[in-house]
């Protein structure tokens, strides 16, 4: 495998794990960065006192500027508060927020003491590292929740009485969209749908005019 499409394994803390696969944290935020990474698959290891492989994210978008810059670009949408964003990149010059996209979730999280008997000297890492070959294989069989999380959808055009239902398809990247026959306002112009297809749309119910 090309070292540059590796997939990572983060540790993150219960809290910022939580926002992660809540769908509530749209940036990771770090103070180094392998290039490249957008695109890469992430798999997070939660911390203590969890201490499990819960699920992970795609990379999408990649931030770079001064921590002044990022936290203008993410403070609403880190999961965290300015006086731990100051205090985490406190003498750093360069900040980097990763956009958190296609989120995935395990049904059955596998524990440390699991992750050392299969693997030989499984290691967490403090911050983050490679996801071994046969590390990889075992994550990717593991059994994933259906429905995943990641960026909600938006709908574009004018008002109407329509609504558009999307259920969560596990095995694809893209949502099974159905659109029950609506009672129309009359416009002159044909609606305009964008949907996102950056993530596997949620489970969700979106009316427009709302």
């Amino acid at each position: 495998m090309n070292r540059s499409s590796v997939p990572l394994l983060f540790s993150l803390k219960p809290r910022y794990a939580n926002l992660v696969f809540d769908g509530l944290k749209k940036f990771e935020l770090r103070r180094r960065l392998l290039a490249p990474i957008k695109g890469r698959d992430v798999f997070i290891y939660v911390t203590s006192p969890v201490g499990k492989l819960r699920g992970g994210f795609r990379v999408g978008d990649v931030r770079t500027g001064t921590p002044k810059e990022i936290w203008d670009i993410v403070s609403k949408e880190a999961g965290i508060e300015k006086q731990e964003f100051d205090a985490y990149y406190a003498g750093r010059n360069i900040a980097y927020a990763l956009e958190v996209t296609e989120i995935w979730e395990y049904s059955n999280p596998v524990g440390l003491s699991v992750l050392r008997d299969t693997f030989h000297n499984f290691v967490v890492p403090q911050s983050w590292r490679y996801v071994k070959p046969r590390e990889r294989q075992f994550f990717l069989r593991m059994e994933r929740k259906k429905v995943r999380r990641g960026p909600s959808m938006s709908v574009q055009g004018k008002p109407s009485d329509c609504r558009m239902v999307c259920q969560a398809d596990p095995d694809s990247r893209f949502g099974t969209w159905s659109r029950p026959t609506p009672r129309r306002l009359p416009h002159p112009e044909p609606q305009t749908i964008v949907i996102h297809s950056d993530a596997t749309p949620p489970s969700c119910m979106a009316r427009q005019g709302d």
